[in-house]
């Protein structure tokens, strides 16, 4: 009696240790899911996109096919995929980041061989990229004892490390600033080179000047909005105009621009388009002028700009006697105001003289209120 209860006994644990086996074993499938046949075949097509994209130095489409197939499978081969691409972007930091992880990953029993040779060249590739990502050594100065002082770079706050410490970042352009109670902040911009180091020095108290070796202009609020137009950006503008020719009487109208504005670096831009002109004259007749205006401006703080350029083009006089041909002269503006957050609004005084090659044609000083938007990055 006693054996049957305890062969009883050991059958309902030995249920007992099956179910609770089964119980484990389908929480394990269902928390690491294996891909199917189609969502293997998937990530097959997505690595051959990406392998194709990348080839053809088309890093953004590169990624998005990696990312897409690293969802899907999850593996160090995929996750090496997807550095490559950032790296690619530029993005040494978060490229080397990822390698690091993959390196570091654990061997799962029976996986196949070319998971262990992915962890490998992720290791190698992290310590390739260690050699290609900048530093930047940040110093402040001027900041009062026992002030509390905030660091961030492209506006991302930093840890507080002190006056004095250095920064691991991507190659390219940066804005460094620093804020402590009491004082303006002081900003400056600094461009590092692919494994390259550079020192900033921010001033505090000094009005906001900070220096960054082998950089150019940097102040507060210049520096920090004029990452908004670096590179290549379109805009448009409106004038209302007075004309006054050189000959007697005054012609009014306005004007209408599209433009492409290209920025240098924190000074200077260099802007090109097209306009056109609508005049009347105080005889009746009217004056249209299609030219393609190009100026180089010049910003000499955050929200003053002067410019000067030239105008070309031609015009057409709508009268009992019209007339076409060519009209040309200088533009310029010694008072231009911006405005917005990163500067996005300007306001020019506008004034410029045009020739108009006609027998007997006007010579026309010309100015006004000229509007523009343009639009900016993020």
């Amino acid at each position: 009696m006693g054996s049957e209860r305890v062969v009883c006994v050991g059958r309902f644990a030995l249920s007992l240790l099956v179910a609770f086996g089964l119980v484990c074993s389908v929480g394990a499938g269902e928390a690491s899911a294996e891909p199917s046949a189609a969502d293997k075949e998937t990530a097959r097509h997505l690595m051959k996109l990406g392998e194709e994209k990348l080839a053809a130095k088309d890093y953004k489409a590169a990624l998005s096919s990696f990312e897409s197939a690293h969802l899907i499978m999850k593996v160090p081969s995929t996750g090496l995929a997807v550095a490559r691409a950032l790296a690619g972007l530029g993005q040494l930091v978060e490229a080397r980041d990822l390698a690091l992880e993959i390196a570091r990953g654990s061997a799962t029993p029976g996986e196949p061989a070319a998971f262990e040779q992915a962890r490998g060249d992720a290791g190698a590739f992290a310590k390739e990229l260690e050699a290609r990502v900048a530093s930047l050594e940040v110093r402040i100065e001027g900041a009062p004892e026992g002030a509390k002082l905030e660091v961030s770079v492209d506006g991302h706050l930093v840890p507080p490390v002190g006056a004095k410490f250095t920064r691991r970042l991507n190659p390219g352009k940066h804005v460094v600033t620093a804020v402590a109670e009491g004082l303006p902040p002081s900003s400056a911009q600094v461009e590092l080179a692919e494994g390259g180091s550079e020192t900033v020095t921010l001033k505090l108290g000094a009005g906001g000047q900070g220096g960054a070796t082998g950089g150019g202009l940097s102040g507060d609020t210049l520096v920090d909005v004029a990452r908004y137009r670096d590179g290549f950006h379109v805009g448009v503008g409106a004038a209302p105009l007075l004309v006054l020719p050189l000959s007697g009487g005054a012609w009014f109208g306005g004007s209408a621009t599209a433009f492409a504005n290209v920025g240098l670096n924190e000074r200077l831009d260099v802007r090109l388009g097209g306009s056109a002109m609508m005049l009347g004259t105080t005889g009746g007749d009217g004056v249209l002028n299609v030219t393609m205006p190009v100026s180089l401006r010049f910003h000499v703080a955050s929200r003053y700009t002067v410019s000067a350029g030239f105008n070309g083009g031609f015009f057409h006089i709508f009268s009992e006697y019209p007339a076409t041909g060519f009209v040309a002269g200088p533009e310029w503006s010694a008072v231009g105001l911006r405005f917005g957050d990163r500067r996005e609004l300007e306001l020019d005084f506008v004034q410029g003289i045009r020739f108009y090659a006609i027998e007997g044609g006007p010579v026309t000083y010309y100015n006004g209120f000229a509007l523009s938007y343009l639009w900016l990055d993020d």
